[in-house]
C-alpha cells in the first residue's frame, strides 16, 4: 500500500520507498535562486529514494491557522486513492493536520477599559502552542487603543467587535460566542482582561483532556495571579473547602468547571445550553452557564494539569460557622447588587430551588449574627426578590 508522506521543509529525512509520493508543505527560502537549489537538492534524494511523486506546495514558513484549511484541501488532493497518510513530526504539521489538532478555536475576550492588562491576556492566548484560528476581541469600551492592540498582537487572526453599549460580562460572551460560531468556529475559548493562561501550552493541554475524556467542555484551575500556589476562587469538596491547588491534585475532576476563565466550550454544547445570558450583565452569569451545562447531560470538568491565572477573588467569599460554610460579600454596593439581584434570579431557577432554605439561612447568620446587620440583610432580601421577579434594571 503506497504512502503519502508529508513534510514540513525540503531539508527533512523522509523514510519513503518507491511507489511512495511526498508532499513537502512550507517553503523557508529567501529567494527564489536559493528555492531553486534547494528543490533540486531535495529532487536528487527522492530520484536515489526511488520516488518519482514529490511535489512541494510553497506555503508560506509560518504557523498561521488561516493557512489550515487551504493545507488540508492541498492534502486530500495529493493524497492517492487508499494510501497511508504519514505526517511529519514538526509542530507546524502536526497543528494542521494532527486529527486531535483539527478543531479550529476562536479565543473570546472581553475588555472594558484596561488596554494594558488586555495586552497581557492578548499576548500569552495568541503564542499558545496549539494556535487558535480567530482573537475574537469584544470591547464595552469601544476604544480606539483596544483596536489597534488586538490588530497589533493578534494580526491577521484578529476580530475586533467595538460596542458602544457596555454589555458586561454576559453580554460580551454572548456577543463573542455568537460571532464565534458564525465564523464557522468548532469551539471557542473564553478568557478576560484582567487574567491570562499560565503559559504556552495551556490550550494543549485543555484539548487533549478534552479528547481523552469526550468532553464537550473543559476548564483550566483559576489561580491566584500574584500566589499561583492558591486557587483564585475556593472549590467546595463535599464538606472541605479548598484553597490550594496542591490540594487538588493532578488529573480530572469531572462534573465542576470555572466558566469564562479559560474553558473551552464546544459548539456542540453550544447548541444545547446556548450563549451567556446578556439580561445578568455581570456576576452570576458564570454560575447561571453553568448550571445550564450541569442539566444538559453533556460531558464536561476542569484538567487540573493546567491553569488560568485571575486577579485573588477568595476574599469576596466570607466563612461563617467556624469555616464550614461560606457566604459571598464584595467589597462594593455596586458589586453586591449585581451578585445578589442575579443570585435570586439563579436560585428560582429549575435545579437550585431545593438550595433555598440553606441559602436564606446562611446569609440570615452571615448578615444577622456575624455582622449584626440588619439593614444589610434587608437590603439582600430586596435584592434577591428582584432576581426572582427577573427585574433586570441596572442601578
Amino acid at each position: 500500500m503506497p504512502t503519502l508522506h508529508v513534510l514540513a521543509f525540503l531539508d527533512e529525512e523522509v523514510p519513503a520507498r518507491p511507489g511512495d509520493s511526498v508532499l513537502v508543505l512550507f517553503d523557508a527560502s529567501r529567494s527564489r535562486t536559493e528555492g531553486d537549489a534547494l528543490f533540486a537538492q531535495f529532487a536528487r534524494r527522492m530520484w536515489d529514494l526511488g520516488v518519482t511523486d514529490y511535489c512541494q506546495a510553497g506555503f508560506p514558513a509560518r504557523n498561521d491557522p488561516t493557512l489550515w484549511p487551504a493545507i488540508r484541501q492541498v492534502v486530500e488532493e495529493k493524497t492517492p486513492a487508499g494510501a497511508t497518510l504519514r505526517l511529519s513530526a514538526n509542530p507546524w504539521v502536526q497543528a494542521a493536520l494532527n486529527k486531535m489538532n483539527s478543531m479550529d478555536i476562536a479565543a473570546v475576550i472581553v475588555t472594558h477599559n484596561r488596554v494594558e492588562l488586555l495586552r497581557n491576556s492578548l499576548t500569552v492566548v495568541c503564542n499558545q502552542s496549539y494556535p487558535v484560528r480567530w482573537v475574537i476581541v469584544v470591547d464595552n469600551g469601544d476604544q480606539e487603543d483596544v483596536d489597534k492592540l488586538v490588530h497589533d498582537v493578534a494580526g491577521e487572526r484578529a476580530v475586533y467587535l467595538p460596542s458602544k453599549t457596555n454589555l458586561g460580562g454576559g453580554g460580551g460572551f454572548a456577543y463573542g460566542f455568537m460571532t464565534a460560531l458564525a465564523l464557522g468556529a468548532d469551539a471557542v475559548w473564553c478568557a478576560d482582561d484582567d487574567g491570562r493562561p499560565e503559559g504556552p501550552d495551556v490550550l494543549q493541554t485543555l484539548l487533549t483532556c478534552m479528547k481523552d475524556h469526550d468532553l464537550d467542555e473543559v476548564s483550566p484551575v483559576v489561580l491566584n495571579l500574584t500566589e499561583p500556589e492558591k486557587l483564585a476562587f475556593p472549590l467546595r469538596r463535599g464538606l472541605v473547602w479548598r484553597r490550594k491547588r496542591s490540594e487538588l491534585g493532578r488529573g480530572f475532576l469531572p462534573g465542576i468547571a470555572s466558566l469564562f476563565n479559560g474553558a473551552v466550550i464546544t459548539a456542540k454544547a453550544m447548541e444545547s445550553i446556548g450563549v451567556p445570558d446578556y439580561r445578568l450583565f455581570i456576576r452570576g452569569d458564570e454560575v447561571e452557564y453553568h448550571r445550564r451545562l450541569a442539566r444538559s447531560g453533556l460531558n464536561f470538568g476542569t484538567c487540573l494539569d493546567t491553569a488560568y491565572l485571575h486577579p485573588d477573588g477568595s476574599d469576596e467569599f466570607k466563612p461563617i460557622l467556624g469555616g464550614r460554610m461560606h457566604t459571598q460579600y464584595p467589597d462594593s454596593d455596586f458589586k453586591r447588587y449585581f451578585t445578589y439581584r442575579n443570585r435570586g434570579y439563579l436560585m428560582n431557577q429549575p435545579g437550585m430551588r431545593k438550595l433555598l432554605p440553606q441559602e436564606y439561612a446562611r446569609f440570615a447568620w452571615f448578615f444577622l449574627v456575624q455582622k449584626k446587620d440588619p439593614a444589610g440583610f434587608r437590603e439582600w432580601l430586596r435584592l434577591q426578590r428582584l432576581g426572582r421577579k427577573e427585574r433586570f434594571e441596572r442601578p
